[in-house]
């Protein structure tokens, strides 16, 4: 995970930097540096793991999406198409931002479901052909 996506746990101090001085000077003699309190620290160090989506992970959502997508039936192409827009649309029109990401999620997920249900299982096909076949 990256630093901007985490909540640090420690104890961090003031640098020895001027400004610092003058602020503890003028303002504030007591001012410190930063920490993390429990059990708040704890929670809220832990809280983005069991919700965290890799990039990788979301591009092979979205590429299974795209197979899926392509081909007889074409399945997972309305979820796919309605995913890649809540992607692209934010993009194009303001900025790039992480939060315009996770409304893309579901669909995504729902497209590569769609695409993967549709691969043919060979050891089923193989048992549906034998029940199939009429004995001589």
């Amino acid at each position: 995970m990256t630093p901007t996506s985490t909540f640090p746990y420690g104890v961090w101090t003031l640098p020895d930097h001027e400004l610092v001085r003058k602020v503890r000077a003028t303002y504030d003699p007591d001012i410190r540096g930063m920490r993390s309190t429990e059990p708040w620290g704890s929670v809220l160090a832990a809280y983005p793991y069991p919700w965290f989506l890799h990039g990788t992970l979301f591009g092979v959502l979205l590429l299974a999406g795209a197979a899926g997508s392509v081909g007889r039936g074409r399945p997972a192409l309305p979820s796919w198409a309605f995913a890649m827009f809540l992607l692209v649309a934010p993009v194009a029109a303001i900025d790039f931002d992480h939060r315009y990401v996770l409304p893309a999620i579901p669909p995504a997920c729902v497209a590569a479901a769609l695409a993967v249900h549709r691969i043919p299982r060979p050891r089923y096909r193989a048992a549906a052909e034998e029940r199939t076949t009429v004995p001589v």
